[in-house]
């Protein structure tokens, strides 16, 4: 199952915190990157899928601003 969240993180050290819990990640598993609806003005996304310690698994959006964004978790 998945959660869509679309909260705006902030990653140092490779940790981010969410819901009161501090992420470290541990591995990269896949990235890509998305257009969206590029006529309408939305920017190119770099999407990361990553697992983290405490064990988690999600994806994060980087924006080209250098926003980091916490897209969705998966159960």
């Amino acid at each position: 199952m998945t959660h869509i969240w679309q909260k705006p993180i902030l990653i140092e050290n490779n940790t981010f915190r969410f819901r009161g819990v501090n992420y470290t990640i541990i591995k990269e598993i896949d990235s890509w990157v998305e257009a969206g609806a590029w006529w309408q003005g939305e920017p190119i996304l770099k999407f990361l899928l990553v697992k983290t310690e405490p064990y988690g698994l999600f994806e994060i959006a980087l924006t080209p601003k250098g926003q980091s964004i916490l897209y969705q978790s998966y159960d």
